[in-house]
């Protein structure tokens, strides 16, 4: 029967795009302001970790390691994490976030020796921040469609602007209590894990965790996924941008404080304070970038803003080691910030636009292991590049130059510019499989307004004002216009609204021509 067909949602009352969507992805905004933030204030104290005689006096290298594999875990905890939100919602994984944000912080302070500052560091902030990123974009994409673009800006300006505050408040702390008191300082910062929590408890899933479809395909298996052609693009180009961006998240400050010069013969040409600003504007103007680029997605795509703000990216990144002065790293800094926010904003944006449905978590915490490797491969690169040529700059700057531009060409030859359904994950479109395409037309997948399949219908059926589609005795052909093929269908009358945006219209594709 028609009624054994129909893909049965319950809607719990709040609608995609809704002002609780936007609540939502302010809870996600304030989990990555913690926890990221809190991250990212380790390049604050690299000089203390370097001269700490309990920690063995580490060098440049070996302290960027400790935040590096931070960085790079963070992804790998997301794969089992981002499995877990679709499973059991986002609440209980965001308010593990900000648990182990407190305990990464607080229990690194106690540590007297370097491999257990590795672990209590390294490991328990990979596991707070592995339960902060793909969980949280997750969650906020179940609760956006149109509005999707806007809402990942909001989520990851919570990261930008916890870069921003969190550092400042670890400057003024080190301030207070000496430079050889980073210990003291790591325990105030693990205040900031309250107002994560706190936000942890307030997230919920876009709808009901029992809701039921009917027909719906089998989950995807992982081997399915690794093997496809967009998702290896995508892994690729996010460890590609991520390698330039922790790179300057962490060297940011070590290299304004050298004037430009070897940071091991110049420590002293500016001061610490001074230094810390170029990282304090780095946030600011990506946090400012994360909405702006946000909004500009929805205009243009996510895909056309990610790739051209890889490809400034990577021009700027040629530029900065002739940056030597404090005021033109400042405008550096501003300027790299505000264009790298579009990488960072548009990236998930891209993998929903190609992926969204009940495995988004999933989906996107796989592809983010890319972003993850090249924040773990990276900094301590960089570090490595940096001793080996006495101190300079410059060929860090050019791998990371080389890198985004490598990003922008997968972007712009590589990637389909059109998702297709034939070019979608097996499983997503298959015959005899329940689908829905409303009356935009778009995607099966209902994965947003940019690049997706456009449709034409050949029926004696009509559509109404408002969208929806009117009974059909005949079968319609469904005629993609990007050529990937012709599908017989059934369009049936819509039963079930699962928002109050445009009615779905249910067809069931019952064979592939």
């Amino acid at each position: 029967s028609m009624s054994e067909n129909l893909v049965i949602t319950v809607d719990d009352g709040h609608g995609l795009d809704s002002p609780m969507a936007y609540v939502m992805a302010a809870c996600a905004f304030m989990v990555q302001f913690s926890v990221l933030g809190g991250i990212n204030s380790f390049g604050i104290f690299l000089d203390e970790f370097q001269d700490d005689e309990d920690l063995g006096k580490p060098s440049k290298s070996e302290v960027s390691l400790v935040v590096s594999l931070a960085n790079g875990l963070i992804p790998f905890v997301g794969v089992f994490t981002g499995k877990a939100v679709d499973r059991w919602g986002p609440r209980i994984i965001q308010t593990t976030a900000g648990v182990t944000l407190f305990a990464g912080l607080f229990l690194s302070s106690y540590c007297r020796s370097f491999p257990l500052f590795l672990s209590c560091f390294g490991l328990i902030m990979a596991v707070s921040g592995g339960c902060t990123i793909a969980p949280g974009l997750a969650a906020v994409g179940k609760w956006f469609d149109k509005d999707r673009a806007l809402g990942f800006g909001i989520t990851y300006a919570g990261s930008s602007a916890g870069t921003t505050v969190v550092p400042f408040v670890a400057q003024q702390l080190k301030s207070a209590y000496g430079g050889d008191q980073w210990r003291i300082p790591f325990r105030w910062l693990s205040l900031f894990s309250i107002p994560a929590v706190i936000a942890g408890l307030l997230i919920r899933p876009r709808l009901p965790l029992d809701h039921v479809h009917t027909d719906a395909p089998e989950p995807l298996k992982t081997k399915q996924i690794l093997t496809n052609k967009i998702v290896i693009v995508l892994f690729s180009t996010g460890f590609l941008f991520a390698w330039g961006f922790f790179t300057f998240v962490v060297y940011a400050v070590a290299y304004a404080q050298a004037g430009g010069d070897s940071p091991y013969e110049s420590r002293s040409t500016v001061s610490d304070s001074t230094a810390s600003i170029v990282l304090s504007v780095f946030g600011i103007t990506q946090t400012v970038g994360n909405v702006v680029w946000g909004i500009v997605a929805q205009k243009h795509g996510n895909p056309v803003t990610f790739k051209y703000c890889n490809l400034i990216c990577g021009f700027g990144m040629a530029a900065w080691p002739w940056c030597s002065k404090i005021s033109t790293q400042m405008v550096f800094s501003g300027l790299f910030g505000f264009f790298v926010s579009g990488c960072l904003t548009c990236y998930p944006g891209v993998i929903a636009d190609h992926f969204a449905g009940p495995q988004l978590g999933n989906i996107l915490s796989i592809i983010y292991l890319g972003f993850g490797l090249g924040g773990l491969v990276g900094p301590p690169s960089t570090g490595l590049f940096i001793e080996a040529t006495g101190g300079s700059y410059l060929l860090p700057a050019m791998v990371c130059a080389g890198n985004y531009i490598i990003a922008y060409l997968l972007m712009q030859f590589v990637l389909p510019k059109n998702p297709t359904a034939m070019e979608r994950l097996p499983g997503l479109l298959e015959p005899g499989k329940q689908n829905t395409i409303d009356s935009s037309p778009i995607s099966p997948m209902g994965s947003g307004r940019h690049n997706r399949p456009k449709f034409e219908t050949v029926s004696d059926y009509e559509e109404e004002e408002r969208g929806v589609c009117t009974p059909a005795t005949e079968k319609t052909s469904l005629l993609s216009k990007s050529g990937v093929g012709t599908y017989a269908a059934h369009v049936t009358p819509p039963s079930v609204t699962l928002s109050p945006s445009t009615p779905p219209c249910p067809v069931e594709i019952t064979k592939q021509i």
